[in-house]
């Protein structure tokens, strides 16, 4: 329509007005070629929603329950609100129904009230109106009033194998608007034994798993399964979000293990440790282990000189060639041989035997 109008209306001052309704028009296509949903005008992109399909699926859900009941079409809000209640009970768009659902049985309980009472008088009416036309017109009337009866309860009777609960009614069928009133008030009674506060709790802690398991943090994820829970969330969401929580766990363990194996596999071996000489044993004589002159030993780099103590260092320590050791042993055997020798030869004038 905006583009047969500027097509039709070339001069006209709107023209940038509907161009601008035609822009938004072509943005908002191309977010549905992409996938996208709007909800509440915000747009969810596939990749926001498949973090959280139950609560997403839901809230679509509830969407469309807001556009039944902004055309008055109660019965079709109604029948959403039912599968809300079967399928999403522990979603944040079901207890956001709540007050809508109730709000709408109470309107479509003084519809059906009204259609009831006036049901008899319109009957009447019919009749009248057949008999005051002429036979080949009445004979038309009833023959499309016939076809319209027989695809009602034709619907009637699908819906009803199909377990809807909130069947079709016509303002023709009493039948049909009885039972409808009966099931306004079953369900309403139902509804006012849902406890918000609960349900609430319990959904925003589910919610909350289910967004920390799309971001991969399981351990949280299961934390907030195991609170939601408690607060009273069941059902096949929980033990589907329970078991997919458990296999990305198992599969983390897994991928933990090989990258540990294969990191393993990859590193080199440590290389050997030299053997230090033992530096605590002392040769048992200097020509077992002849220290050479410094002129005759290259230069040893502080990491390849031995550790020394202080007296391992004045044993073997030399000088100019001759040890230290050495000549105290020559002193020492001197001194000896002279005592000897003038213990024997050298007498005393008193003759002593010592």
């Amino acid at each position: 329509k905006p583009a047969k109008f500027m097509e039709a209306f070339k001069e006209s001052p709107l023209r940038d007005d509907v161009q601008a309704i035609i822009d938004g028009l072509l943005a908002e296509k191309m977010q549905v070629k992409a996938g996208g949903i709007k909800i509440d005008d915000k747009w969810i992109d596939p990749e926001t929603a498949a973090k959280d399909p139950y609560n997403h699926a839901a809230r679509v859900l509830l969407a469309h329950l807001k556009v039944d009941l902004a055309k008055r079409d109660l019965a079709a809000a109604l029948a959403k609100f039912t599968r809300l209640s079967k399928d999403y009970t522990y979603s944040t768009a079901f207890v956001d129904s709540l007050p809508l659902a109730q709000s709408a049985i109470t309107n479509y309980a003084d519809k059906l009230n009204g259609m009831q009472s006036l049901h008899a008088s319109l009957i009447e009416q019919r009749k009248t109106n057949l008999m005051r036309s002429d036979p080949d017109e009445r004979q038309r009337t009833e023959q499309a009033f016939d076809e319209l009866t027989g695809a009602f309860k034709q619907r009637r009777q699908d819906a009803d194998d199909a377990g809807t609960l909130w069947l079709p009614v016509s303002k023709w069928d009493l039948d049909s608007i009885t039972t409808a009133i009966r099931v306004t008030e079953s369900e309403s009674v139902n509804i006012g034994k849902f406890n918000a506060t609960k349900i609430r709790t319990a959904a925003n802690l589910l919610a909350n798993a289910f967004q920390s398991y799309s971001a991969r943090k399981l351990p949280q994820a299961a934390a907030q399964l195991t609170l939601a829970t408690a607060a009273g969330a069941g059902g096949d969401v929980t033990e589907q979000l329970a078991a997919d929580i458990s296999s990305a766990r198992e599969a983390a363990d897994a991928a933990a293990m090989t990258t540990a194996a294969n990191t393993t596999a990859n590193t080199p071996p440590a290389p050997d440790t030299p053997t230090l000489p033992d530096t605590h044993t002392l040769p048992d004589t200097a020509e077992e282990k002849p220290v050479a002159k410094s002129s005759d030993t290259p230069m040893e780099t502080p990491d390849e000189m031995p550790a020394k103590t202080a007296d391992e260092h004045s044993v073997t320590e030399e000088k100019d060639g001759i040890s230290l050791q050495k000549i105290i042993m020559i002193v020492a055997g001197i001194m000896l041989v002279v005592t000897l020798v003038a213990k024997i030869f050298i007498k005393s004038d008193d003759k002593d035997d010592d």
